[in-house]
């Protein structure tokens, strides 16, 4: 069978493998890491990476897949950052195969060149793709350059056509409901989202893809808390006040609020709030087939293209710190319905410590959007 809806069919007598593939990492230089399968062998449970520093063996990696490399992948994607130094590339996708589950990245520690909620020059994820920023593990979060789509792979929330490229909805509304089915796509999947919780710095941020199209609508939601270094990886390193700590990317000043004593977290460091460069809700010299949306410091959870108030969550967490600029479009990219940027400060705040949101740079609703909005409160 073609499909993944087709293989599961016992009618078709497509013979699955019933384990996980568990991939474990522990230390050492590498050149590339692989969650699933070289050339052949299909996952339908689960492809589980874990990246654990032991001892003194740093953790080096240049590219870091949570899929395979030219073997498709029916199952869930899994990776588990516990402890890494650092990845100049991380891939929620595959290298040249398709995924055919949703994708869910969560970043938890570690330094990165490049982190992609989607796949490395070709392939297609046929799934959702959620990219998570929280620091909660051994190390800072510092990521050079964040993006929700791929790395010249393209993207559709609509499938894709026979001849690779991805469907837009024009063509998708024209399908017929039995071929829909049939592809495993009665409905579009969720639009691409990126959650920014806690990080030390993000050097640039991107709702789309580098140089690949994203056919959807990219939710970017930035509402920010302290980090937090676990408690056993507390050492002199992270004692309350400023650090000089230099890494792959360059020296930087970390300030560490304080070693919790007593309730949730204790033992733990807590780092002060980060910074994030420029924030685009488009791609990086790549085009949106859809609309974007640009959330900062709301307290909540919602993608403003859709009006059903039961995706929206109110969280308690509102801070942000932009150093640069923030663009509801994307960067030398085309944007083809609707730019939106909503921005919120809590009344009587001061700084991001005090739930505030900070903006250093300008604000531009979109520069090729259909309709740019920008929403101040």
């Amino acid at each position: 069978s073609t499909t993944k809806e087709g293989r599961q069919d016992p009618a078709n007598n497509y013979m699955y493998g019933s384990g996980q593939a568990t991939t474990q990492i522990v230390g050492g230089r590498i050149h590339k890491a692989y969650g699933g399968s070289n050339e052949k062998g299909n996952i339908c449970t689960v492809a589980m990476s874990s990246y654990e520093e032991a001892g003194t063996c740093t953790l080096l990696i240049d590219e870091t897949y949570g899929a395979g490399k030219n073997a498709p992948i029916d199952g869930a994607v899994s990776v588990d950052l516990k402890c890494v130094e650092y990845m100049a590339a991380i891939y929620g996708g595959s290298t040249e195969s398709d995924v055919n589950n949703d994708i869910v990245l969560n970043i938890t520690n570690g330094t990165f060149g490049r982190v992609f909620g989607g796949n490395n020059t070709s392939g297609h994820v046929h799934g959702s793709i959620t990219v998570n920023i929280q620091e909660k593990g051994c190390k800072p979060i510092r990521i050079g350059e964040l993006y929700g789509g791929g790395y010249l792979a393209d993207y559709s929330i609509y499938g894709y056509n026979s001849n690779g490229t991805a469907r837009t909805k024009a063509q998708y509304d024209q399908m017929n409901p039995a071929d829909k089915t049939a592809e495993g796509i009665g409905n579009p999947r969720r639009n691409p989202r990126i959650n920014v919780i806690s990080a030390t710095w993000i050097g640039e941020l991107y709702g789309g893809g580098y140089r690949a199209k994203v056919v959807g609508s990219p939710t970017i939601n930035v509402n920010m808390e302290e980090g937090h270094i676990n408690k056993e990886y507390v050492d002199a390193n992270y004692s309350a006040g400023s650090h000089n700590v230099t890494d792959e990317l360059g020296t930087y000043s970390l300030y560490v609020k304080e070693v919790l004593s007593s309730g949730a977290g204790a033992g733990d460091a807590l780092l002060a709030i980060g910074t994030i460069g420029s924030i685009y809700g488009g791609g990086n010299e790549a085009d949106v087939d859809g609309s974007t949306t640009v959330k900062i410091g709301t307290g909540k959870w919602r993608d403003l293209t859709t009006t059903d108030a039961a995706d929206e969550t109110v969280i308690t967490r509102r801070a942000a710190f932009i150093t640069e600029s923030v663009f509801g479009g994307g960067n030398n990219g085309d944007v083809t319905g609707n730019t939106a940027v909503m921005l919120v400060s809590q009344a009587g705040a001061t700084d991001a410590e005090d739930n505030s949101t900070t903006v250093y740079g300008s604000i531009f609703g979109g520069g090729y959007g259909k309709t740019a909005t920008i929403d101040f409160r």
